[in-house]
């Protein structure tokens, strides 16, 4: 995955990843803003979680998620690690789901 200046994806390469841990690598490697490298790292085991959470939902409860609900998922568990773990300045929840990274 490629992040131009602005914060946008650009491109999506198809490389294997392993672990979490070369996702933060990564992220590390492209980031040299930390607040940038920390949402990356936050979104990313959103990803995971909520990934998690709507299998487990699927599987104990029989209860089935589109990946819309897994996305809404994702945004609003990042936002609230980042506005209540860290110090990274966030806009409010509508701006967040448009753009996460706005005016970090």
């Amino acid at each position: 995955m490629a992040v131009d200046a602005d914060g946008f994806v650009v491109q999506i390469s198809d490389s294997h990843v392993e672990g979490v841990d070369e996702v933060f690598a990564w992220a590390d490697q492209n980031f040299s803003d930390k607040n940038r490298c920390k949402i990356v790292k936050v979104i990313a085991v959103a990803v995971l979680r909520s990934i998690w959470n709507n299998r487990n939902d699927a599987i104990f409860n029989s209860k089935k998620s589109g990946k819309e609900e897994c996305f809404r998922r994702v945004q609003e568990m990042s936002y609230h690690w980042l506005s209540n773990r860290s110090r990274v300045n966030m806009p409010d929840l509508n701006c967040w789901k448009c753009n996460s990274f706005y005016n970090t």
